[in-house]
């Protein structure tokens, strides 16, 4: 009983970990990808 709860609290905390990582990514992927349009921008306005 005691270890199928720990299964589940650690099966949980994966999934949040897991979840965040995914966001994290996304967040600097979205930072680059801005960052890529800001340059080429500022190339165009040369």
């Amino acid at each position: 009983m005691l270890v199928e709860e720990a299964a589940v609290v650690a099966w949980e905390l994966l999934g949040t970990l897991i979840t965040g990582l995914i966001v994290e990514v996304a967040e600097v992927a979205t930072l680059l990808l801005t960052t890529e349009e800001f340059v080429a921008e500022n190339k165009l306005n040369e």
